[in-house]
């Protein structure tokens, strides 16, 4: 694992938070400075909190966890799916689906919906129309799309990274 440091998170532009009229007080102890109305952040507290989220993603993965990782805007869709697959674990790149961990056993049965219509040899594409085997070829593809990086996922995850 590499070491985070101070200097790569400056060169970054990690030390820059939002402007000072879009800010939760919840955050107040992260806060350094104000500098021409934008916060800047401590990044020896950000170094030390991202070594103990480290630490946790790390615990559950040798405690055989899963982790979804989460990454939606453009900028981390594919960082985001490289390194997801790198370590074999879920992602999300496309839209959040609502109700993803808090209506899982939904999402299973839109994912049980799609493993059947992935199998184009079953009985289901038999006696159907040109027109019907399109628009089931058509929901396929929405399905997969939608599920891509948790098709595989048979429980909810032990950790969500969000990005």
């Amino acid at each position: 694992m590499t070491e985070i440091k101070f200097d790569d998170l400056l060169r970054t532009g990690a030390h820059f938070g939002h402007v000072t009229s879009k800010w939760n007080p919840y955050y107040e102890p992260f806060v350094l400075m104000v500098r021409n109305g934008v916060h800047i952040i401590n990044l020896e507290e950000t170094i030390k909190n991202l070594n103990n989220a480290i630490q946790f993603l790390q615990d559950t993965v040798r405690d055989k966890g899963e982790i979804l990782f989460v990454g939606t805007k453009k900028q981390a869709k594919d960082i985001v799916q490289e390194e997801a697959d790198r370590c074999s674990m879920f992602y999300v790149v496309e839209r959040w689906l609502g109700g993803t961990l808090t209506n899982f056993s939904t999402i299973k049965k839109s994912i049980k919906r799609l493993q059947m219509l992935e199998k184009e040899g079953s009985s289901i594409y038999e006696n159907l129309t040109k027109k019907e085997i399109q628009m089931l070829n058509r929901e396929r593809i929405k399905l997969s799309d939608q599920h891509r990086g948790i098709k595989d996922m048979r429980r909810l995850p032990d950790a969500v990274v969000v990005v």
